[in-house]
């Protein structure tokens, strides 16, 4: 049932073959809470890992990615992102890395150096980040 949800609602990419994927994308709010969609009304928070499961069965070579933007330096919702993606880690989610949605001109700018500390828990995760 849950992968079938899916499946309807993005026929095209899971047949796709592609380098790496933003799988699932500004899944938190500003204040780190859940943010309303289809995928997480349905399924709860669940629905994170069942994409990502999805993406790896359609794509098994494919750098799987989670996308959030305003989440490049350390606050809550980078915070309630390293929540997350430490426990897919934690129960062996097929995750690659970490995309940060830069927003150009964004006011005010984020902070090099939380920015240098938010990058640095990628390593122990052993997770790859790029900006998007």
């Amino acid at each position: 049932m849950s992968f079938k949800i899916m499946e309807q609602q993005s026929p095209d990419v899971l047949e796709a073959r592609y380098n790496a994927w933003d799988v699932v994308s500004e899944i938190f709010n500003d204040n780190g809470s859940w943010r309303s969609n289809v995928f997480f009304n349905t399924l709860g928070s669940n629905y994170v890992a069942i994409a990502l499961q999805a993406a790896r069965a359609a794509d098994p070579n494919a750098k799987l990615y989670i996308e959030e933007y305003g989440a490049e330096s350390v606050n809550v919702k980078s915070n309630a992102l390293w929540l997350l993606v430490t426990q897919l880690k934690i129960n062996a989610m097929p995750l690659d890395g970490i995309g940060f949605e830069g927003q150009v001109g964004a006011v005010p700018p984020p902070n090099v150096d939380s920015m240098s500390l938010n990058l640095a828990r990628c390593g122990p995760l052993n997770l790859d980040w790029a900006f998007t």
